[in-house]
């Protein structure tokens, strides 16, 4: 079971699209209709392992061609700008409600991108294909579908001084976050704790942690980066990635800390940790792809001159995200992000003049499930 803990479907048999209609899961709606349910797959209720397939619905095809946003809170596709009704189902994976797009065949075109944002965790499953063309993007980092918003044991606050705060500790999810850096010279204003992992794997369906905010100087301390999000493929022949960063549940740079006029001297916050990753198909070929859930970097401290800078968002690739420096001169800089190179977030360890840098959030998690060998790049590697 990938170690998750699957729930029963939510609702029944009836399936829902996005434009409110009700589409019959069994394929058949009673009169002339044999052969009608030639697109719904009953592979013993049983070719993905966290959803019933046999109750979702796979009457059409989607493609996505240019810029698309699913919102999992509201169900709603808009595919350009323009709403586009698709066939959807909310299912519990253990105690966490998850929307699922269901379709025959699922395809991102040429330099197409599909974001996923909601509180719910995303599932796309594809009765045959599942294929995204070069530079094309599902993305969920971020604060993308199924981020949390805090987590149990999450990452603590820099201490707030005025001469100088401490920077916010990183979100933890894979593994653990980095610990923000004190302020002040170390003088009474440490900076957060690190955000503790979910080990060995996730109970349920849900994405990662946000870092914590930096200390209050004589500002506020920079917002902690959010977590990435929770996304599930499917398919039930291939999965087919041509794309170089098909996949991105990268957690968010937590922000330099404030400054105005001759004020600062405010933590920076730290890096949200990376979301989780599953994969599933009989045929998996992505031969030059890299799929992520890294860690964003920790925020830069400010000082009475200048603000800090932000950290970057966790990489699609398996580099490490770089922490906030270069804004502040008496600020502390933040911490990097976990990738596969080093899982945890970055702990900052110099005691800043001013505001202290925010810690490094750690990675995610990525699981995939096919007897084809791995050919390509994950970050992290496989839990």
């Amino acid at each position: 079971m990938l170690g998750l803990l699957v729930g029963g479907v939510a609702g029944g048999c009836g399936f829902r699209a996005s434009s409110g209609a009700t589409v019959d899961a069994g394929g058949g709606g009673g009169g002339d209709s044999a052969g009608d349910d030639a697109g719904v797959v009953d592979a013993g209720c049983g070719f993905a392992d966290l959803v019933i397939t046999c109750q979702l619905s796979f009457d059409a095809d989607l493609q996505v061609m240019g810029s698309a946003t699913y919102d999992t809170d509201t169900h709603v596709l808009t595919i350009k700008g323009t709403a586009t009704p698709v066939a959807f189902k909310t299912v519990m994976i253990g105690r966490d409600p998850v929307d699922v797009i269901s379709a025959r065949d699922v395809h991102l075109g040429v330099s197409a991108s599909l974001r996923g944002v909601g509180s719910r965790g995303l599932a796309i499953v594809a009765s045959r294909d599942l294929i995204v063309d070069q530079d094309a993007l599902i993305d969920v980092g971020d604060g993308g579908a199924g981020a949390r918003t805090s987590c149990p044991d999450g990452a603590g606050t820099g201490m707030g001084n005025l001469v100088g705060a401490g920077g916010g500790g990183g979100g933890g999810f894979g593994v653990s976050g980095g610990t923000g850096g004190a302020g002040n010279n170390g003088a009474a204003s440490p900076g957060g704790a690190p955000g503790a992992p979910e080990l060995p794997f996730p109970t349920g369906f849900h994405g990662g942690c946000p870092g914590a905010p930096g200390g209050t100087g004589e500002l506020l301390g920079g917002a902690g980066g959010k977590g990435g999000g929770a996304l599930y493929l499917v398919a039930g022949n291939s999965i087919v990635l041509s794309s170089l960063a098909p996949i991105d549940a990268g957690g968010g740079g937590g922000v330099g800390g404030s400054h105005s006029g001759t004020r600062g001297n405010a933590g920076g916050g730290g890096g949200g940790s990376g979301g989780l990753v599953v994969l599933e198909a009989p045929h998996i070929m992505a031969p030059t792809a890299t799929i992520a859930a890294n860690g964003g970097g920790g925020g830069e401290g400010s000082d009475g001159a200048d603000p800090g800078h932000s950290g970057d968002r966790g990489t699609r690739t398996t580099e490490r995200a770089s922490g906030g420096s270069g804004g502040a001169a008496s600020g502390g800089d933040g911490g990097l992000g976990g990738s596969s190179l080093t899982t945890s977030g970055a702990s900052v360890t110099d005691s800043a003049a001013r505001g202290g840098g925010g810690g490094g959030g750690s990675v995610g998690f990525i699981r995939v499930r096919s007897p084809d060998p791995v050919f390509f790049k994950l970050s992290p590697l496989p839990n």
